[in-house]
């Protein structure tokens, strides 16, 4: 018996004489750091201490009446824990099941589960994007007159934004927001530039929606507001501003204007400073989701204790699905054999 882990989060036993995966186990949110194995069946360990004492008892069993017993005793010799951590902070330990695994269920049930993730994404839906089936035969998206007009309206924010810093840098007082500023719920140039970057992938908006309405407007931005907007999208990275969106953003703008990126010093300090600050950022959030999965694991753990009754319902009705659709896919094949 060997036990391995991977970066997945999945820890595997196998069957070391036939070379023959027994079970997997999944809990861990990331990589696995290390793992550990013990006893807690101290017959075993007098079973490896004393061979020659247990050759000795089976030879007597043999002989007895009371063999059955005996053979209960030995079936029952096999104990232990798994104990393993990972990088989400979290100590997991993995007890024997008293239930019966059947080898070829479960790998049915892993090729129905592999079945159906190749189906989710095989029929995903990215916005933005073209269909595969048609994608050899349609021409490649291009700006429409949406996306344009979206551009226009961003550099003519951009342009607000910057006379709005530079009132403010005068100490001008009494200053009056700009019409476009209320409309879009703020006073603050920098929350204002923000927002205008958000409407260029709204999904229902006429400014192009989505993924590739985003793209085909920055892609209409000229040279000199790219430079200009470049430090503003590492500034808002760091801060921690609208993720996603800011760096998606800068990936897109530094694809377009590579040659302007590498050849002004002002653009290559905020490519290193928003590349700092996009690892951050992910380590952040990737800290933050796993403690909230780890704590969600618990929550559920302790429902399913509360609530045994339905659950194990539920484990026959599914189990019961998994039987009907096996049936069906059977029926479907039956048709296509050789007589």
């Amino acid at each position: 018996m060997a036990v391995s882990s991977d970066k997945g989060g999945q820890i595997k036993q196998w069957d070391i004489k036939k070379f023959r995966e027994i079970t997997t186990l999944k809990g861990h949110n990331g990589s696995v750091t290390s793992l550990a194995t013990t006893i807690t069946n101290t017959a075993l360990l007098t079973q490896k201490k004393t061979p020659k004492l247990e050759k000795t008892r089976k030879s007597h069993a043999r002989n007895n009446q009371d063999e059955g017993s005996n053979d209960d005793d030995m079936d029952e010799l096999w104990g232990g824990l798994i104990l393993s951590t990972g990088q989400d902070f979290s100590i997991r330990i993995w007890e024997e099941a008293d239930e019966l695994l059947i080898l070829e269920e479960e790998e049915q049930i892993a090729r129905e589960q592999e079945e159906e993730e190749e189906l989710v994404r095989s029929e995903a839906v990215i916005p933005g994007a073209m269909p595969s089936e048609a994608s050899e035969i349609n021409p490649l998206g291009r700006p429409t007159g949406n996306t344009r007009d979206a551009a226009d309206m961003f550099m003519e924010a951009m342009d607000i934004y910057e006379e709005e810093i530079v009132k403010r840098k005068n100490g001008a007082k009494n200053l009056t927001p700009h019409p476009l500023m209320v409309a879009r719920g703020t006073n603050c140039p920098e929350k204002f530039l923000l927002k205008s970057l958000m409407a260029l992938r709204a999904p229902y908006s006429r400014l192009g929606g989505g993924g590739a309405g985003l793209e085909h407007a920055l892609g209409a931005l000229t040279s000199e507001h790219v430079r200009r907007l470049l430090p503003k999208l590492a500034d808002w990275l760091s801060r921690g501003w609208e993720i996603e969106l800011v760096g998606r953003s800068i990936r897109h703008l530094v694809t377009l204007h590579f040659g302007l990126a590498i050849s002004c010093s002002e653009l290559r300090d905020a490519i290193r400073q928003s590349s700092k600050a996009r690892m951050e950022q992910l380590v952040r959030a990737k800290n933050l989701i796993g403690m909230n999965l780890a704590g969600l694991e618990c929550l559920a753990r302790k429902l399913e204790e509360d609530q045994q009754i339905d659950l194990f319902d539920e484990l026959i009705t599914t189990r019961d699905k998994r039987i009907k659709k096996h049936k069906a896919k059977q029926a479907r094949l039956m048709p296509l054999l050789p007589d």
